[in-house]
């Protein structure tokens, strides 16, 4: 058993003892859906889904040029563009850009990008305090916990565990109640905020034609994040890339309707450039009150290897709304520390193997039941079902099958084998003194004994200490097949 193996098992063992977990999710989870519903019920929903699904397929397929307009249109506008291909580029791009501007206390707003990359703790490594500002993502930060929702990524936690964290920060026992702990936050975060050297985003959307970026919160923190600080930049995968202002509309219409259940997130930005001003003589001066820098960092880290693979080029159509993992029935109980790498549920299944490789999803992988019920929510209508058995079929031939797994299915194909040979046996050669229809009633007991055989071989492996005495195949299949009408007949009996 490989230590990647080993370690899922234990994670797993983990999240079904975890009593916190199951209150957690039970406590989350069914809001999330009922919140989705309703708000689809106002809609044309497969009107609107169709819709963004295909006018993020046109973007993907036309994504070079739409980055080298995306580009062109951005610097025109006084913000500075960079090609990261991978996560070690695009880290040591944000870390250079801080450097340059010595800054040394840094705010980000949610940005499952950075996470992606790692980049927090490649800034701690630089010397620089990154600060998440996302309500979630900060609680996540003083437990040294990593997200398990990609929009929720602290929804593994109650509220009595927020309580037991802030207690700690603030050296006195905190109430339990969310109003509280929202205020401690709030009065512990402000000062980062006008501290802060840089502000660090990701982004939902990037219009190509006005060089846009889109920012979609409900916190405020976002606005924070990209106006008081002198330098805002911007790490933004690729794939966020749309022709027009009228696709951010098709994204935005569907995009808190799934994610959250809102019509409309609380703050909905649109960042074209730095802060300008022209009141004095018309003429245009950048840096106001917002920042004077915008940098935006574009991501591949393995996108364009998935926009090349005909199977799953459809999952780069991906708004990041989280609903495929709100109606997962094995996500419902184990959690995303479990279901998925650094993005989870049923599109962490798909995507992770191409951002960090397939051993990322080896083995989370199998939390997969198959139900299909991701399929029916995903407003750009990726087939994740589908692509998921695709990486099950790739996990399963890179790591092989356990030794119980493929004896199982050795002794299924050799009862059967068995089971065929004497039932043809039978028909061709009557017992003697009997008639044929006789025969044809002891066939028909053979194959009832034959499928109890296959039965009880399918659910009980030969023990590992039969195996061992085994020399051929055939002694094998005999002692099989031997084992299982011994026991056939026992239980008869």
């Amino acid at each position: 058993m490989t230590a990647s193996k080993i370690e899922f098992k234990r994670k797993l063992d983990r999240a079904l003892s975890s009593e916190r977990l199951r209150i957690a999710l039970q406590r989350a989870m069914p809001a999330l859906g009922e919140r989705r519903n309703a708000r689809m019920a106002e809609v044309d929903w497969p009107a609107l889904r169709d819709d963004l699904t295909a006018r993020k397929q046109r973007a993907i397929d036309d994504l070079p040029a739409l980055i080298e307009r995306f580009t062109r249109e951005a610097e025109a506008v006084g913000a500075k563009v960079y090609r990261a291909e991978n996560a070690e580029e695009a880290r040591r791009i944000v870390a250079a850009i801080c450097r340059t501007r010595k800054a040394k206390l840094v705010v980000k707003s949610k940005s499952m990008a950075t996470e992606e990359i790692e980049l927090n703790e490649h800034l701690a490594s630089q010397g620089i305090t990154a600060v998440e500002t996302d309500l979630g993502e900060w609680i996540l930060q003083l437990a040294h916990e990593r997200p398990s929702h990609i929009i929720a990524p602290a929804i593994h936690k109650t509220r009595e565990d927020v309580a037991a964290l802030f207690s700690k920060l603030v050296g006195h026992w905190v109430d339990p109640d969310p109003a509280t702990l929202v205020a401690i936050a709030r009065e512990k975060l402000r000062d980062s905020f006008i501290k802060a050297d840089v502000g660090i985003t990701g982004g939902n959307v990037l219009i190509a034609e006005t060089g846009t970026l889109v920012l979609v919160t409900n916190e405020g923190n976002a606005d924070l994040a990209t106006t008081l600080p002198p330098v805002h930049i911007a790490l933004v995968g690729i794939e966020k890339i749309v022709p027009t202002l009228d696709d951010a509309v098709a994204v935005l219409k569907l995009l808190a309707r799934s994610a959250t259940g809102q019509k409309l997130s609380t703050y909905t930005q649109f960042i074209t450039g730095p802060s300008r001003t022209a009141d004095i003589e018309l003429k245009t001066q950048i840096g106001v009150h917002g920042p004077k820098e915008l940098h935006f960092v574009l991501l591949d880290n393995g996108r364009t290897a998935m926009r090349e693979d005909p199977a799953f080029r459809e999952a780069l159509r991906c708004i990041r709304c989280g609903a495929c993992s709100n109606v997962c029935p094995s996500y419902q109980i184990v959690g995303g520390h479990v279901f998925g790498h650094i993005y989870t549920g049923a599109i962490g299944l798909v995507v992770s193997p191409f951002h960090h490789g397939l051993d990322s999803v080896a083995y989370e992988q199998s939390m997969c039941m198959g139900c299909n019920a991701c399929d029916t929510v995903c407003p750009v209508e990726i087939p994740l079902a589908a692509l998921i058995t695709d990486t099950r079929a790739k996990a399963v031939a890179r790591t092989g099958m356990s030794f119980a797994h493929r004896a199982r299915r050795r002794a299924l194909r050799s009862s059967r084998r068995a089971s065929s040979t004497t039932s043809s046996r039978t028909r061709a050669t009557p017992r003697r003194g009997c008639s044929r229809r006789s025969a044809r009633r002891s066939t028909s007991s053979r194959h009832d004994a034959a499928a109890a055989c296959r039965t009880s071989t399918a659910v009980t492996a030969p023990k590992r200490s039969r195996w061992r005495k085994l020399r051929s195949p055939r002694s094998r299949r005999c002692r099989v097949i031997g084992s299982s009408r011994r026991r056939h007949r026992a239980r008869s009996r």
